[in-house]
């Protein structure tokens, strides 16, 4: 069983490949920072990236800002309870 599911009460999680809104988001499993631009064309994240894996990757919405600070984007996913790798 992986350790990457998301909790089942948190509406702020999903898939990386079903990011459709910029923001700011931080992945389950690694804690890594992920930012997803503004652009004028609608967002298809398998259009710009690929990520593959057996296993779906998880993202949390931390901010509508995709370009919010580093320290600002720490403290948010800290108060969140998500892991902070960045």
């Amino acid at each position: 069983m992986s350790n990457q599911n998301p909790p089942a009460s948190t509406n702020f999680i999903t898939t990386i490949d079903a990011i459709t809104e910029p923001g700011a988001y931080v992945c389950q499993s690694t804690g890594h920072l992920v930012r997803v631009a503004p652009t004028q064309q609608p967002i298809k994240p398998t259009d710009a990236m690929c990520v593959v894996g057996v296993e779906p990757l998880y993202v949390a919405k931390i901010s509508d800002d995709a370009f919010v600070t580093r320290t600002q984007a720490r403290l948010i996913a800290a108060g969140m309870n998500l892991p902070v790798q960045f």
